[in-house]
């Protein structure tokens, strides 16, 4: 596993590195449209410069419950390299690695996406 190098903490927990490449950070964006009088479409787009934090993890069964128990709070505190930022910790798709199902002392090793959106 080849990791970021990047210092993360949930909640002052020292959370395990994303895999390479799977870190990205864009900022939030709003866009409504809307159509004047005259049938034609307005599109007003909103910047909120709000981070949002895209994650992918290779994670042992145990890491991937306790990242799992935090995706089910309101908010928690994401710490990037120093800074903290409070939001919501979602989880997306987890696929288990393939012929990992009986790694010792593990439910096997997993592919894990999780975005974490600052409010």
């Amino acid at each position: 596993m080849t990791s970021l190098g990047r210092f993360l903490k949930i909640n002052n927990v020292a959370i395990p590195n994303p895999k390479l490449g799977g870190f990205s950070v864009t900022p939030n964006l709003i866009e409504t449209v809307n159509q004047s009088e005259a049938g034609t479409d307005l599109v007003s787009i909103t910047r909120t410069y709000k981070p949002v934090f895209n994650m992918t993890f290779d994670l042992t069964s145990t890491w991937r419950d306790k990242l799992d128990a935090y995706s089910k709070l309101l908010s928690v505190t994401l710490t990037v390299d120093g800074v903290s930022y409070v939001g919501r910790f979602r989880a997306g798709s987890q696929s288990l690695v393939e012929n990992s199902a009986h790694t010792d002392g593990t439910k096997g090793l997993w592919t894990c996406q999780y975005t974490f959106t600052t409010i």
